[in-house]
């Protein structure tokens, strides 16, 4: 987070440099319009507070929300509700980071949320 820290007020609140901000906004937002079927497109979020925007994100673009817990599902054999992504939104990648893992492993592209 430091390289978009623009600034430090007196009172010591950093100041968000918004033109990188922006940039990286612009270059997930080719990222999401890259993907020809936006249901191959999943959005995880575990925190409690980022699930209804993560439920309202997937209605509005189609894609498919996982809001709430991570599940590991290993094959297709093992659950219904297995999934093969092209790419994988995560609200905070800390605490979905399990979701991060899998898609490294996958090499499914994570586009990663702004939060620290």
């Amino acid at each position: 987070m430091a390289s978009y820290v623009f600034g430090r007020r007196p009172d010591g609140i950093h100041v968000i440099d918004m033109d990188k901000t922006w940039q990286k906004i612009v270059l997930a937002a080719r990222m999401i319009a890259a993907i020809e079927n936006p249901a191959d497109i999943a959005v995880v979020c575990s925190r409690p507070y980022g699930q209804r925007a993560t439920l309202k994100f997937c209605r509005y673009i189609g894609a498919t929300a996982i809001a709430g817990r991570y599940v590991l599902v290993p094959s297709p054999t093992a659950s219904p509700h297995f999934m093969e992504p092209r790419m994988i939104i995560c609200n905070d990648s800390r605490e979905d980071k399990q979701a991060v893992l899998e898609s490294a492993y996958a090499n499914i592209p994570s586009s990663l949320s702004l939060t620290p």
